[in-house]
């Protein structure tokens, strides 16, 4: 009977430890088995319990959906730039870069080149005058200018040849010159006449000017040396221009 009493308290302790052990472990395998149940579905704020499967699955593919648009646009918002528009950006920007700007002429091809243009233009417009004047006179001027003018222009080129460096005399007309070579060309009968001698005294006086000035100061000796020896040439022929009449 004492033995009974004994081992009584010892079962009920046993018992009741053995429960108390194995309640929180039944219930953790009661919420287990209720998120298997759930479908492992994710719990939505504001939502009365966990999601249903059939709720979560349709939310599945607008979900990706979304994600996806989403990640195509911040990767053509963030990818890399057309790298063919960039490497024609470059080109034009090195291109840009080394364009260099037109060289000055120094003053010995400065004056070559005006001494040319000079004399283009006095062979132009007196061979404008052989065709479209009705003057003797002035006939006469321009045959006399056409031969002085293309020797002048022959012993420019020798003399541009051996300076140091060599340089290649430009005869292109300038603006002004090619304007008034245009309006001679579109004169006629006294017309053109009186505007074919007022520019021969206009052109000639700039050329005097311009052999004086380089005679003087300029920095080629070759070129110098002509400048010299052409401006008793050019000044006779101011003097023949302003006696010129029609």
């Amino acid at each position: 009977m004492l033995l009974k009493m004994l081992i009584r308290p010892i079962s009920f302790v046993r018992s009741t430890d053995l429960m108390t052990v194995t309640k929180p472990h039944r219930e953790r395998s009661a919420r287990s088995m209720q998120r298997r149940n759930a479908g492992d579905a994710p719990h939505v704020v504001g939502a009365r319990g966990p999601m249903r499967n059939r709720e979560y699955d349709s939310m599945k593919p607008s979900t990706f959906a979304l994600l996806g648009a989403a990640t195509l646009g911040l990767a053509a918002c963030g990818g890399p730039k057309d790298t063919g528009n960039a490497a024609a950006d470059a080109a034009n920007d090195s291109v840009a870069l080394n364009t260099a700007a037109p060289a000055i002429p120094g003053p010995a091809q400065a004056f070559a080149n005006t001494a040319a243009a000079s004399d283009a233009f006095e062979i132009a417009a007196s061979q404008l005058a052989l065709e479209k004047s009705g003057s003797a006179n002035v006939k006469k001027f321009a045959t006399h200018m056409i031969a002085a003018h293309t020797e002048s222009a022959g012993k420019l080129k020798a003399a541009a040849a051996t300076a140091s460096p060599a340089l290649t005399p430009d005869a292109t007309l300038t603006a002004g010159q090619q304007a008034k070579l245009d309006t001679l060309r579109a004169a006629s009968g006294g017309a053109f006449d009186t505007g074919y001698i007022a520019e021969q005294r206009a052109a000639h006086d700039a050329a005097l000017a311009a052999l004086r000035d380089y005679a003087a100061n300029g920095d080629a000796a070759p070129l110098k040396a002509l400048a010299a020896e052409l401006v008793p040439v050019v000044a006779a022929h101011v003097n023949m221009a302003k006696s010129l009449k029609p």
